[in-house]
């Protein structure tokens, strides 16, 4: 059975959720080389909920017109 696609705004918590999960990671990692790639990915999160949430208000503009 195929799985139906995200929305944009599942797609957004989604990624709110991997950028403190991998925040978490990075808290508990005593190697820095590898604390400072998990805060990077979690950074690269963040800029995707950043880039989806101004995907999602020009959306919402749009329609109102």
């Amino acid at each position: 059975m195929a799985q139906t696609p995200l929305t944009d705004v599942e797609r957004c918590a989604h990624y709110r959720q991997l950028a403190v999960q991998f925040r978490d990671w990075a808290a508990s990692e005593s190697n820095q080389q590898a604390r400072d790639g998990l805060m990077d990915m979690a950074l690269q999160y963040d800029r995707l909920v950043i880039e989806l949430t101004t995907k999602i208000d020009q959306a919402i503009r749009a329609k109102r017109g």
